[in-house]
């Protein structure tokens, strides 16, 4: 499967305020939440971004029910994109994953 890149641009250029989102960092990291990262992104182009120490683009640590929200997002841009079909099944999709025998899990 071929990996594209999103745009990255600046806020303005798409409506945001800078401010907004530096307002918006300030209170997220006022001591009620711990941020580990942020992504915005407004019509298909990510326009913030952003890691605490110690997390780190590509690192891996434990999202917890966060995964749920990550996968979803990603199937529905997967759809919008025409990358996938909710009528596609899961063995189609990953066939090098399938057990030789389903039926007996």
């Amino acid at each position: 499967m071929k990996r594209t890149e999103f745009e990255r641009c600046t806020p303005e250029s798409v409506g945001i305020r800078s401010e907004a989102v530096s307002r918006f960092l300030d209170r997220m990291t006022d001591g009620f939440t711990e941020m580990h990262s942020l992504m915005i992104m407004r019509h298909g182009k990510i326009c913030g971004e952003g890691w605490w120490a110690p997390y780190a683009p590509g690192l891996r640590h434990t999202m917890m029910s966060q995964s749920k929200t990550y996968t979803g997002t990603a199937i529905g841009i997967a759809l919008r994109e025409g990358i996938l079909s909710l009528d596609e099944r899961l063995v189609d999709i990953f066939p090098g994953y399938v057990p030789e025998d389903p039926g007996e899990n």
